[in-house]
């Protein structure tokens, strides 16, 4: 029950594209890795992974494309209702358009190549020509409103491969799912600590350890591992609160999680805890702000013996979906296989 009401309020975010109705009759696998939720984040991930590669090696045409990639159509409200395109500087849990991995990945195994024509206006008008000052006015001179100079354009192809950026994807998914594991199995050994001497001392204390970034034999982690590992802190106790009000009624709990439950499925600036000065909560991540207040909400347990807050049994379901999760992240790479399988059939049954 716990996992369908988050899933719930996360497909509700966005308008999600369906799947296509060809694949009614033999589509490719459901998603192995379960919940959904956590498949279509570590998608979401490897997705702007890829898209901080395009960035760095200045493709940008690359990069629009997969940034665009389903995206919904614009409609009247453009403005109001349509999501912005994908951004490796996202930093939440929900901007996948699909409600599935499955229907995001497997759709761009199916697309064919594409050639792209960009043409570009040389000289100033294109950004080329560096602006000379002229000593008699005082000013730079602006050719691109000559009227007497014709403008002049160049142009070149770009090839977008669709699947050779799918199975990039599907080494990136792997490579962050393998992280997740490890990191999420180090969850419950100092999770409990760590969150209560931010929440009760505000200390500046990292949850994400630098030390897994790399080692001594030069192997590099993803560049975005200590923020997907943050992520993934706020999506499993998102599913942790979820699934301790499904299961007991606590009325502190539910009033503060619905102070608390938007943050959780937006956007927020990456931080590693407090940053600077303790009294500014805005730099703070959404999970230490919510159990920082369940702790301030510290009270005497039913037989009065000691003191019991709402943190704890949230802490503890968190620290046992996170070992859930680290196992249920070992399916990928068969995900990967079931998938590719598929494409290479149905490309071998297409007339075409």
């Amino acid at each position: 029950m716990s996992r369908r009401r988050v899933l719930c309020c996360l497909a509700a975010a966005s308008a999600l594209q369906p799947p296509p109705d060809r694949w009614a009759p033999r589509g490719p696998a459901q998603d192995l890795v379960e919940p959904k939720a956590l498949s279509r984040f570590l998608t979401q991930r490897a997705v702007q992974q890829q898209l901080y590669y395009f960035a760095l090696g200045q493709d940008r045409t690359s990069h629009a494309y997969l940034a665009e990639y389903l995206r919904p159509p614009p409609g009247d409200d453009e403005d109001k209702t349509r999501s912005p395109p994908l951004d490796e500087d996202y930093h939440g849990v929900d901007a996948m358009p699909t409600a599935t991995s499955r229907d995001y990945l497997c759709r761009l195994l199916e697309k064919p190549d594409l050639e792209i024509t960009i043409k570009k206006e040389m000289g100033c008008g294109g950004a080329t020509e560096t602006r000379r000052f002229d000593a008699r006015t005082g000013q730079y001179i602006n050719r691109s409103v000559n009227p007497y100079l014709k403008k002049r354009y160049h142009s070149y192809n770009v090839d977008i491969r669709p699947q050779q950026i799918c199975r990039q994807l599907f080494a990136i998914r792997e490579q962050v799912a393998g992280e997740l594991v490890a990191d999420l199995r180090e969850l419950p050994r100092v999770d409990g600590d760590l969150a209560r001497a931010r929440a009760l001392y505000e200390e500046d204390r990292p949850s994400f350890d630098d030390a897994r970034l790399g080692d001594a034999s030069g192997a590099r982690s993803s560049p975005f591992r200590a923020a997907t590992y943050e992520l993934a802190l706020q999506l499993c106790t998102a599913f942790a609160v979820e699934s301790v009000l499904s299961a007991v009624t606590d009325k502190e709990l539910e009033r503060t999680w619905r102070v608390h439950k938007d943050s959780f499925f937006r956007h927020n600036a990456w931080t590693r805890g407090l940053r600077g000065d303790a009294a500014d909560a805005s730099r703070r991540s959404v999970t230490d702000l919510f159990v920082s207040d369940l702790v301030l909400a510290t009270r005497p347990s039913l037989d009065g013996a000691r003191l019991e807050s709402p943190a704890d049994a949230v802490l503890v379901r968190r620290c046992s979906i996170a070992t859930e999760w680290a196992d249920a992240l070992k399916q990928v790479p068969q995900e990967h296989l079931a998938w590719n399988r598929w494409a290479l059939e149905s490309s071998a049954l297409d007339p075409a």
